[in-house]
């Protein structure tokens, strides 16, 4: 009884997870091979938490258990800018104290051993994202990776700049929404390979030149400006132009 409750429950999720993503690639929420990968490794991730939902109530005989979405908490997003100009994300896990799980961690430890990778985010994956850069080597070590875990649990994004104003080609784009994200101590921000990064991922839009201006408003009303060979550090106390 409860192994075919499981069965058609996996089914129909299985179903589910069909009409959903082709209603994301109508409404354009899906364009490229790697948006459905990172889609099939989130879902993947939910009905494996199904599974054990089940399970658990078979073997430990629980009336109250913690439902679905409070097990996905436990859920963040890594995204790795490569040398190469491509984006690679991955699914970060934590299922238990000492226990964790990675999508596609063999293709992860194969960019870090062969230095691939400019910057490395890790967020929350949820609608309030916050991203916090890391080392590659904070990731090639299971202690490390575990050590993450109070790390990302308690960091913040300040609110440093009213406004981030990005001029290209006679074109102005509003980053601000975009640039608040990152705004965690310890993050480079607004450099060329960051700029490339958050207007594709936000905008659909190629950065291809290096002939652009960023006017920048602070909390505190100052006003200035960088370019292709500034960026920003966020620090403890505020921020750097480098």
């Amino acid at each position: 009884m409860i192994y075919d409750l499981l069965y058609n429950s996996v089914l129909l999720s299985t179903v589910y997870f069909g009409f959903d993503l082709l209603n994301k690639y109508k409404n354009d929420e899906i364009k490229t091979k790697e948006d459905i990968k990172y889609y099939f490794a989130l879902k993947g991730i939910k009905v494996l938490n199904l599974y054990n939902f089940t399970t658990r109530n078979v073997r430990e005989l629980i009336n109250n258990c913690k439902e679905d979405e409070d097990e996905e908490e436990d859920v963040y997003k890594i995204v790795l800018l490569r040398k190469d100009g491509f984006v690679s994300k991955f699914l970060l896990y934590f299922e238990y104290e000492s226990d964790f799980y990675i999508t596609d961690y063999e293709d992860l430890i194969e960019c870090l051993e062969n230095e691939e990778s400019k910057y490395i985010y890790i967020s929350k994956n949820n609608d309030d994202e916050k991203f916090l850069q890391i080392n590659p080597d904070e990731l090639k070590e299971d202690d490390a990776i575990l050590q993450l875990k109070e790390k990302l649990e308690n960091i913040e994004n300040k609110k440093l700049f009213l406004n981030v104003q990005m001029i290209v080609d006679e074109k102005e784009y509003d980053l601000n929404n975009f640039v608040r994200k990152y705004c965690v101590t310890g993050n480079n921000i607004l450099s060329i390979d960051f700029l490339k990064h958050i207007l594709q991922d936000n905008l659909e839009i190629e950065l291809e030149t290096e002939d652009y201006k960023i006017n920048i408003i602070d909390k505190n009303i100052v006003m200035f400006d960088i370019n292709k060979n500034n960026s920003i550090s966020i620090t403890e106390k505020g921020y750097k132009i480098l």
